[in-house]
């Protein structure tokens, strides 16, 4: 059986990757061709450059598909959390006589609880259910040939914004004819990222990029919540610049990596230099830079997990991923004693496609197949470009 090639575009805080692939053996895939730019990025939900966005985005697509023999009739965009948002329903419906339940029973209850949500500033592209409930109480995965007199569900929806959707069709409208389809990029990390048992068991999963960091809290395949944080390498560097009064970025770079957040020094406060060519730069001083970026991502997750009452006690791990922050000495460390929460580092269930920065394209491109094989199918919107 021939396999259905797939293009994904994911769009991070600082650059673009585009995806060309299909399913391999053993349910992994084979990536026919890559391409990454960069650009200026995203801030409290706009694009800081519009104009340049929508045309990087229309060159990066455009080169790919033309280097690639296979035919491409969709392609799969990415949402970050900064273009999401995440509602909770708990419709119900109760019948006239105890019946068996149908698909289309269960289809027509998330459908309607969809509609009541319809807004003019975001768009439903995602459902999911945590459990389905019965009029003899029990709460089930999938109620379809249960019998009962009512049927309820405790759903989640994710909503991308329209100014972000409708940027991304004018970008890629010009193009030749081809199905678009957006998918949240955290929900698909989550599913490729996170086994059953810990999407089920209590799992904060974050993913640290250079200018902003997300942060996704899942129920079994349900999205609980998302948040977008504004922190991230970019503002390690930002304040190092800032309090050294250098612009020098090889400087900069060595002073963040060459750090230890967990570093004591034998000899008292600030007495070792850091060997990064300058003669006033001490471990102690540096690291004190740090901690501040480091303690607002660890307060904003805090309070993240304590928006829900309860939440906090039941996340019993975090899986960090991404670029930047986790790859400083003592981070994991640093941020899993001031939280009290074990920290891990995620792995791809694809040992080959195990790097860092390629995981949110990576868990598209998982997704995006399994959706052209029928193997998921919680999308509710297709957008066409015309």
């Amino acid at each position: 059986m021939r396999h259905k090639t797939v293009a994904v575009v994911d769009i991070r805080s600082a650059d673009l990757t585009a995806l060309i692939g299909e399913r391999g053996v053993n349910h992994s895939f084979v990536i026919k061709d890559r391409e990454t730019l960069d650009y200026l990025g995203y801030e409290k939900g706009v694009f800081l450059d519009e104009k340049a966005f929508k045309t990087q985005l229309k060159s990066l697509l455009k080169r790919l598909l033309r280097r690639t023999a296979e035919p491409i009739d969709r392609v799969t965009v990415g949402i970050p959390s900064e273009f999401l948002l995440v509602r909770e329903k708990n419709p119900f419906i109760a019948y006239p006589s105890k019946k068996r339940i149908s698909r289309r029973d269960a289809d027509e209850l998330l459908s309607g609880a969809v509609k009541e949500e319809m807004s003019s500033y975001y768009t439903p592209v995602e459902r999911s259910t945590f459990y389905f409930g019965l009029s003899d109480k029990s709460l089930v995965d999938d109620p379809v040939f249960c019998l009962s007199t009512s049927l309820s569900a405790r759903m989640s929806l994710l909503y991308a914004s329209n100014y972000f959707t409708d940027l991304v069709e004018k970008a890629l409208a010009p193009s030749e004819e081809i199905a678009l389809d957006f998918i949240p990029t955290p929900l698909a990390q989550g599913m490729f990222l996170l086994c059953e048992e810990e999407r089920k068991g209590g799992t904060l999963f974050i993913d640290f990029d250079i200018y902003g960091s997300e942060l996704l809290l899942m129920d079994g395949n349900a999205v609980v919540a998302v948040l977008s944080l504004p922190v991230g390498e970019a503002t390690c560097l930002q304040r190092l610049s800032q309090k050294y009064a250098t612009d020098e970025e090889d400087l900069l770079y060595d002073m963040l990596y060459s750090t230890n957040l967990f570093y004591i020094e034998a000899n008292g406060p600030r007495t070792k230099k850091m060997n990064v060519g300058r003669d006033d730069v001490y471990y102690y001083d540096v690291n004190e830079v740090i901690y501040s970026v480091v303690d607002e991502a660890v307060a904003a997750t805090y309070s993240f997990l304590q928006e829900e009452q309860n939440r906090r006690k039941n996340v019993k791990k975090i899986v960090i991923t991404g670029r930047g922050l986790p790859e400083v000495k003592g981070f994991k460390e640093y941020f899993s004693r001031y939280l009290q929460i074990p920290v891990f580092e995620a792995k791809s269930p694809m040992p080959y496609y195990n790097k860092e920065i390629c995981l949110s394209a990576y868990s598209l491109m998982d997704m995006a197949i399994d959706k052209t094989e029928k193997k998921y199918n919680n999308n509710l919107t297709f957008k066409f470009i015309k």
